[in-house]
């Protein structure tokens, strides 16, 4: 029996061993198996190109006119004629004085924007902030609202060869300007990283440098990426700035740059290069994953490929071997052949010698074609950008796909002698060539690019799949703009006035891109929309700051949130809102779900009343049907209202009106609502007609109340502080009006059909009450303020008595307004109801100086179109609106549009080197500085006044303003965090550590995060060190202001930039940095 256990073990054991051989040899074929290669589609472009080039359609222009934009250097940035010399052998001379240059300032950066406070922006090389804003330009370009990256397994790519900016900070050869954000502000590692860090992404993240190869390597790269789903969108960036004479010099030695304004690739009189600068950015997806945003797809990369040189006849010798190598791999890897190739853009430098081993490269690697291939090099018109160069070159090929149109080729009087053109399958034309592809296959074009450091890049691109034309939805159209400040705001309204083709593309086109394919900042346009000569007047008129009705904008001081104003009776009138139910589907069908409703309960038809005009259409006016035909208007322009993002922070009603917002605050089921409403109504209808009455009279509560006093008379509402309305029997409202008349109190009688709110509604409020009892009532989701007590309702209030007690006491109207305003803060007030009558009222009451006063409809007026001009009002108040409501079953493409417009403000350390002052010299005049102080009486750093109680603030200030590198006079918001504001973990620490020599104590790093905010700061010291209670803002704020200026005016004579932190300082704190401290809120 054991020998048969030990044999069975045996064979056991032996089959583990097999099994653990087989799942290995499983993972290993997993591992060995490569998903299907996937096209990837270019669904956006950020173009910034010397010649004021902000977009591929502007390149084309370029090509297509046969010119180009290489002009002298500036004088602002060298003066190149100081150091140019035809002779190559003098030391420090250049041979060429030309270069393609960007027409914008190049020092200027929105570092507002992307949340960079001045001094680190400074800090940030230029080409750094360049691909910050060209890459925020190309997602827009893109339709990807940025914030919808967030989180995202987005990659960034960015290639960067060379930085001028360098030269300023860490090679200027004065070690004191070096500033601790020059050690994240230059190194092209933190190129990549800011934009992951800035836009929150988390893919794959990194920069390069493979010459002039780098570019298009970065998007050779990114595609591998894309493929193996490691990440689902990938942004390629390159960038090239021509700010200091050293690498002209360098390169001259070299023998790469052309001594004339021409770069003549291709040419027999090519003798170099003329250097260029910008930035290129192209945002990639998978094909399927593009086709299925319905994303605007500029082109598709089929294939590519990438080798080095190896060791060939010369480091910076190009290896026409390896060239045509790489050329039939990424053939292999597109899965075509030779014959499906039409278009080369080439390297082309305009050397006469590369140009032509070039030219043999592609005639070799496309070898067997029937018809030659066309070779062409933007170099000629737009210069080289070195490593960014592989930008502008996929921007031209973009173009020449879309165009289906090759360019000429410029500035050749005759070809290339080195290269035997009857020979070659390659060929370079000097005349524009129409582009057709016989057998109707999909144009193709590819990109030959090689770096002088060895590296080879071969990428094959086809045109863009055919889109179907977009769907048209009827006008009004909503066109909206937003920026993070309103000089942003009036640069992007000024784009689109100068920028934008308008014939190109249709209103809904251009509206549903803006609604849909934008950030939504805090400063915001609106323009309601019927025809193009709409936005172009709006446009015009806020541009020009002309006040007027065409446009609406935002009020930064005005918060976003919104209270409903649900009319009460009295604002009926037959035919009131046809027109919203025949265009709005959501309030047609809120209506509708109504009308059924009421049929089973009360056997009519409540769109009979309202809209019949075979009826009798004032019987919109007896109160049987008025107090359901509001409810039910009001509930469906609710709905109409939540379903295009409209979400209300509180609701108020009036009389009838708060049943309506009880229900949409789900307080109340819709069917009990209704009956509760038929009932009330009828109820009251059944009350002898003409019996009472009700007016209206012009005074506070106040002033009325003495002649209520023993009086028949009841107080029916307060509707503000100028006007109440009162009730009770027919004869005796007319007595007292007069009565009020005798004593110069302005009353009106009103005219309806009983005493609502009074001693005459009392016989029926047994009967309500015995019927209202059947309902069962909830917490309301939404704030609802009760007319009886001008606070919030509590589920407690909610049953039968309460709604009798709402038919017999008072409307507190006024007081509700006031408790939205002091207690809940809203800022803005929008009627849901037939015709404005609440928010006039309202504004008697109001406190608020940043109010917003809107209405929904309005009595003998277009009420779609006051639904539209009310709906861009609230998005400008900051609403979240939820434009896809109007595009239901629609198919909308999204379409290239002009970009952001920056603010942009100069943040420079001059890159050209400057005579250098020694060591010792700048330690002996930090001497006699130090020593003037102390003779001045002006407080040197190591004794710094201590603050009081209330000099605090001010010193705050002070402190934050040198630490951020604030401009002249500008100070942190108190109200803002300091993270909101710029402040990172290293300004932190050096912010605390100047703060502890005013309060004479040790700040912990943690109290910062802790109490994040200026005012919360100021008062956890105050609690801590200076007795605690209460702070009277106001003054503190006012004493920093004085203080404030006179540190600026006396101390630092106006110049916040020449204000530095403390020497050493961050060192210290650095070293008590508690690793584990909680992140900023």
């Amino acid at each position: 029996m054991s020998e048969q256990i030990q044999q069975m073990q045996e064979i056991l054991q032996k089959s583990l061993i097999k099994i653990k051989k087989l799942e290995v040899e499983l993972a290993q074929a997993k591992e060995n198996t490569t998903a299907p290669k996937e096209a990837i589609a270019i669904v956006g472009t950020g173009v910034r190109l010397a010649g004021g080039i902000t977009s591929t359609k502007k390149l084309w222009q370029l090509l297509q006119a046969q010119k180009s934009v290489i002009t002298k250097i500036p004088k602002e940035r060298f003066e190149v004629d100081e150091i140019y010399s035809s002779d190559t052998s003098i030391p420090g001379k250049t041979v060429s004085r030309y270069g393609a240059f960007l027409n914008n300032d190049v020092r200027a950066f929105d570092a507002d924007f992307f949340g960079i406070p001045p001094r680190e922006a400074k800090s940030v090389d230029p080409l750094q902030r360049m691909i910050l804003e060209v890459i925020y330009e190309a997602l827009e370009n893109a339709g990807i609202p940025s914030n919808t990256l967030k989180g995202s397994n987005t990659g960034v790519f960015i290639a960067l060869g060379n930085s001028d900016y360098i030269q300023a900070r860490f090679r200027s050869g004065n070690l004191e300007t070096v500033d601790v954000y020059d050690t994240t502000g230059i190194p092209f590692g933190t190129a990549c990283g800011r934009v992951s860090y800035l836009y929150d992404l988390k893919g794959t993240s990194f920069a390069l440098d493979a010459a002039c190869a780098s570019s298009l390597l970065a998007v050779h790269l990114a595609n591998e990426e894309l493929n193996k789903k490691v990440i689902n969108t990938a942004i390629v960036a390159s960038a090239n700035l021509l700010l200091t004479p050293e690498p002209y010099v360098g390169l001259s030695k070299l023998g790469s740059l052309s001594p004339n304004e021409t770069c003549n690739a291709f040419a027999n009189d090519a003798e170099g290069y003329v250097r260029g600068e910008g930035c290129g950015v192209v945002i990639l997806k998978r094909l399927s994953d593009a086709e299925k945003a319905n994303d605007n797809i500029e082109a598709i990369i089929k294939g590519s490929a990438v080798k080095h040189n190896g060791r060939s006849n010369g480091f910076t010798a190009p290896n026409p071997e390896i060239q045509i190598e790489t050329i039939k791999e990424a053939l292999k890897n597109a899965d075509l052949s030779v014959h499906d190739i039409d278009y080369v853009e080439a390297h082309g430098i305009g050397n006469r010698f590369t140009d032509a081993l070039e030219i043999q490269a592609i005639h070799e690697g496309y070898n067997g074609r029937t018809n030659p291939i066309y070779v062409g090099s933007v170099k000629a018109n737009i210069g080289h950008l070195e490593a960014g160069t592989g930008m502008p070159m996929l921007f031209k090929v973009i173009e020449i796909l879309k165009h289906k149109k090759i360019p000429a080729q410029i500035n050749i009087s005759s070809l290339n002698e080195d290269v035997n053109w009857d020979k070659v399958n390659t060929k370079v034309s000097t005349e524009e060539i129409n582009w057709k592809n016989e057998n109707e296959k999909p144009l193709r074009a590819a990109i030959n690019l090689s770096g002088y450091s060895g590296t080879n890049v071969h990428m094959i691109f086809e045109e863009a799949p055919s889109k179907k034309q977009s769907d048209e939805i009827a006008a009004p159209y909503h066109f909206v703009l937003s920026a993070k400040d309103v000089t942003a705001l009036k640069n992007t309204a000024q784009k689109y006035l100068s920028e934008t083709d308008w014939q190109q593309n249709s209103l809904s086109e251009i509206c549903y891109t803006l609604q849909t394919a934008r950030n939504k900042w805090e400063h915001r346009l609106a323009i309601v929309v019927n025809s193009l000569q709409d936005i172009i007047d709006g446009l015009n008129d806020f541009i020009q700051d002309i006040p007027s009705e065409k446009y609406a904008i935002s009020n930064p001081e005005s918060g976003a949130e919104t209270a409903f104003l649900f009319t009460g009776q009295g604002a009926q009138y037959y035919g009131m809102c046809q027109s919203m139910y025949e265009n709005f589907e959501v309030f047609k069908n809120a209506v509708d779900e109504c009308e059924t409703i009421i049929q089973q309960q009360a056997q009519y038809s409540i769109k009979e009343i309202l809209w019949n005009n075979t009826i009798d259409k004032n019987l919109v006016h007896q109160t049987k049907y008025t107090q359901p035909a509001l409810f039910v208007v009001e509930y469906a322009m609710a709905k109409l209202w939540q379903s295009v993002g409209v979400q209300p922070a509180a609701l108020i009603g009036h009389s009838i009106g708060e049943i309506t917002a009880l229900t949409i605050a789900e307080a109340i089921a819709l069917q009990d609502a209704l009956k509760l409403v038929i009932a009330r109504a009828s109820l009251m209808n059944a009350l002898p007609l003409q019996v009472g009455s009700m007016a209206s009279v012009f005074c506070n509560e106040e002033t009325l109340k003495p002649f209520l006093e023993n009086s028949t008379i009841d107080l029916a509402a307060i509707n503000s502080n100028r006007n109440c309305t009162i009730s009770g029997k027919k004869e005796d409202v007319e007595s007292f009006v007069e009565q009020l008349k005798e004593h110069q109190i302005k009353a009106v009688t009103l005219n309806v059909s009983h005493a609502f709110h009074s001693r005459l509604m009392e016989p029926i409020l047994e009967k309500f009450i015995s019927f209202t009892q059947q309902f069962s009532f909830h917490k309301p989701i939404i704030p609802v303020i009760s007319n009886l007590t001008g606070k919030e309702i509590t589920e407690v209030d909610l049953g039968a008595q309460y709604f009798a007690d709402h038919i017999r006491n008072a409307v507190q109207f006024s007081k509700g307004i006031e408790y939205l305003q002091k207690e809940l803060n809203i800022d803005n007030y929008l009627e849901v109801g037939p015709t404005p009558v609440l928010i006039n009222l309202a504004k008697q009451t109001n406190l608020n100086t940043n109010a917003t006063w809107l209405f929904s409809a309005k009595r003998e007026e277009d009420n779609v179109l006051n639904f539209h001009k009310t709906l861009s009002r609230l998005y400008c108040t900051g609403a979240n609106i939820n434009w896809s409501t109007f595009y239901i079953d629609k198919k909308i493409n999204r379409v290239a549009l002009p970009t952001y417009g920056w603010n942009w403000k100069v943040y420079w350390e001059n890159p050209v080197r400057q005579q250098i002052v020694s060591s010792q010299a700048t330690t002996d005049n930090r001497k006699i500085q130090h020593q003037n102080t102390k003779n001045t009486g002006q407080p040197t750093i190591e004794h710094q006044p201590k603050a009081s109680r209330e000099t605090l603030l001010a010193y705050m200030q002070i402190e934050a303003a040198k630490v951020l590198g604030l401009e002249a006079g500008k100070k942190v918001d108190i109200g803002k965090t300091y993270r909101e504001q710029g402040f990172d973990s290293m300004m932190s620490g050096e912010f605390l550590a100047l703060m502890e020599k005013h309060i004479g104590s040790e700040l912990k790093m943690e109290i910062i995060h802790l109490y994040n905010t200026p005012t919360i700061l100021h008062q956890y010291l105050i609690d801590t060190y200076f007795g605690g209670g209460e702070v009277d803002t106001t003054q503190a704020v006012t004493m920093a202001d004085i203080m404030f200026q006179q540190e600026m005016e006396l101390t630092h004579h106006g110049d916040w930039h020449e204000i530095q932190p403390e020497d050493g300082m961050l060192l210290r704190w650095f070293k008590k940095l508690d690793k584990k401290l909680p992140t900023a809120k």
